[in-house]
């Protein structure tokens, strides 16, 4: 899943779990039916709140957009094959319920909303399966290569030493979401979609950037990525041999997770490059 999507998917679930707890303020011509209205809805908004909850749960990247911290937080979403079956079924299942479970006529008018926006989005999300392969992970524009480093600098907040580790712990974890963007790059050739030939001299660029600078090499500067957490962790208020482990650990993750992950990903791309014809 790329930056963009999850940023989408992200605005459609608080736009439906927003409607779901939008009150109905409209009057009711008996006591019984307001009872009744407001009693169904109320149901149908606490399964929507489930459901993002679930959403929520899944995915580490969407937690730390909205400044949620777990033990999730040093983790990253899966982004195989396998995970977009699972959200097939899902939806196949959320559908089925609205579907067989909901009496429509019995919402008030704000939960009928929100109804009909979960209702397409399942839909949306059934439909788009089949077009799972039509899209490019990396690009010019948004791609992997270069939103994973912008979400840690920009998103992954750093105020205390536990924050610390789990910034570590999604250095290392850049290695296996890797091998599972490179796997996604490899099906989506085999199905006919490859990125042009014009986009890959800047996704390279962007792929060797990170790898550029200390502790990649031995030049005078730093990586972006090193520089970020660095400055970072030299804003908390513990001592200096605290500050000296976690920088240790972060190269260690640098050079064993980030550095072996992106230098995949090169190496796929230099053979597709040679391989693109448009």
């Amino acid at each position: 899943m790329n930056a963009i999507k999850i940023k989408g998917l992200l605005l459609l679930s608080l736009l439906a779990i927003a409607s779901c707890k939008k009150e109905n303020k409209k009057v009711k011509n008996t006591a019984a039916t307001a009872i009744s209205t407001e009693e169904y809805s109320q149901k149908l908004n606490e399964w929507c709140e489930v459901q993002f909850q679930d959403n929520l749960k899944r995915s580490p990247i969407m937690q730390s957009y909205l400044g949620i911290k777990t033990e999730d937080y040093g983790k990253w979403d899966d982004i195989s094959s396998k995970s977009k079956v699972e959200d097939l079924e899902l939806a196949k299942q959320r559908l089925s319920y609205l579907k067989d479970s909901v009496e429509l006529s019995k919402l008030d008018e704000a939960t009928t909303l929100s109804y009909q926006l979960m209702k397409q989005n399942q839909e949306n999300e059934i439909e788009d399966f089949q077009y799972r392969f039509y899209d490019y992970p990396v690009n010019q524009m948004h791609g992997m290569q270069a939103e994973i480093p912008s979400f840690l600098i920009s998103i992954h907040r750093v105020s205390d030493t536990l924050d610390a580790e789990a910034y570590i712990s999604r250095l290392y974890g850049i290695k296996p979401m890797f091998a599972q963007l490179v796997e996604n790059l490899k099906m989506r050739e085999k199905n006919g979609i490859m990125l042009p030939k014009f986009v890959f001299a800047k996704v390279l660029d962007d792929s060797r950037n990170i790898i550029t600078g200390q502790p990649f090499d031995e030049s005078n500067k730093e990586s972006t990525l090193l520089a970020d957490f660095k400055g970072k962790v030299n804003a908390l208020e513990i001592s200096d041999e605290q500050k000296k482990e976690l920088f240790f650990k972060a190269k260690k993750w640098l050079l064993e997770g980030v550095k072996p992950a992106y230098e995949g990903l090169i190496s796929l791309l230099e053979e597709q490059q040679q391989r693109a014809t448009t």
